[in-house]
């Protein structure tokens, strides 16, 4: 189901994440590995973007309170980069 997603929405972090959470529990590390770091990627990207958009719109930037965008990004490049350690990758 994770790689009909990913097939059609490159940029879905959730379907990456979920994908790299699959192949870490079928024991595949290099596979769960790649995930994660597409994921993160993809992670970093949207928050970029959200943040741009928050200094646009006149707010700070980064961790703008008027919206929980940025907040959902923050915490899935934590929960992201914890897995990779978890795993033995840098990120």
């Amino acid at each position: 189901m994770f790689n009909s997603i990913v097939a059609a929405n490159p940029a879905n972090v959730d379907a990456h994440y979920g994908l790299g959470l699959a192949h870490k529990a079928l024991g595949e590390k290099a596979a769960a590995i790649a995930a994660f770091q597409q994921a993160l990627s993809n992670t970093e990207q949207a928050l970029e973007a959200v943040q741009t958009a928050s200094h646009v719109e006149g707010n700070l930037g980064d961790n703008d309170l008027e919206s929980n965008f940025d907040d959902r990004y923050m915490m899935l490049t934590r929960m992201i980069s914890q897995r990779l350690e978890d795993l033995g990758a840098a990120t």
